[in-house]
């Protein structure tokens, strides 16, 4: 009996000193693997597009980083993987050889929440509060801001603001456009041709639980058309200016 569990421990051994020596004889032999590839993959791309493999490449390139015709052994992938996250609409990346010896960089973009067109720039505030800028061939639909305001307010104040409008199936599709002017913000509704002024971002969750109960009141009698105003400013109140000849 203890000469089989002799023999069984033995063999257990042996196999793990195989195994170990496989790898190393692996790893050594990827070392001299020399990189003939950088294969880029873009991995949610589903929605938006806002940058390409071949801009990824590029950048490397520009960048100093050179890959292709080195051996594995001579590039440092943390290098790698560092340089393609200065790319303001990289979220992540990651950086690793095949069996070949090709480079693969893997990349997450970020997500955008929301863009702004305002005098301090152009540019989408992704989910994290972070900016990255956008162009005249960026593709996203998302909330549009325009206006006056600076990014420490579009990155907090608003970013708390339009994460509660999107998480609201009511007021989610209730607004098409949100212009700010000096930290006061106006909301343009899909339907009816007026705007809701919220004011400053204080009680905002007030302020728009209020507009739900009272626009669900005006839909019901069809009345939004006589409004050009309608200010949720005021502390339990709805104050709603006419249009003119109405």
């Amino acid at each position: 009996m203890k000469t089989r569990n002799l023999v069984i421990t033995s063999s257990i051994i042996i196999s793990v000193i195989v195994l170990i020596t496989m790898i190393i004889i692996a790893f050594l032999q990827r070392r001299d693997l020399v990189c003939e590839h950088i294969i880029v993959q873009i991995e949610n791309r589903e929605n938006y597009s806002f940058i390409k493999a071949e801009n990824i490449a590029s950048f490397l390139n520009n960048n100093g980083i050179k890959c292709v015709g080195l051996k594995t052994s001579e590039i440092n992938l943390l290098e790698v993987e560092n340089t393609v996250k200065k790319i303001k609409v990289v979220r992540d990346a990651v950086c690793y050889f095949n069996m070949k010896g090709d480079l693969y960089v893997k990349v997450w973009q970020r997500i955008p929440q929301y863009r702004v067109k305002s005098l301090s720039g152009d540019y989408f505030v992704d989910d994290n509060r972070e900016i990255f800028p956008a162009n005249s061939s960026t593709v996203a639909y998302v909330p549009l801001i325009t206006g006056k305001l600076s990014t420490d307010f579009a990155t907090n104040q608003l970013f708390d603001l339009i994460s509660f409008i999107e998480n609201d199936r009511f007021l989610a599709t209730a607004f098409t456009q949100i212009t700010v002017n000096d930290e006061r913000v106006s909301l343009i509704p899909r339907v009816g041709n007026f705007v809701v002024v919220l004011g400053d971002v204080d009680n905002f969750e007030s302020k728009l639980t209020k507009y739900k109960t009272f626009i669900k009141k005006v839909y019901k009698y069809k009345e939004w058309s006589k409004y050009s105003v309608i200010s949720l400013e005021y502390k339990n109140q709805v104050v709603c200016t006419k249009r003119e000849n109405v």
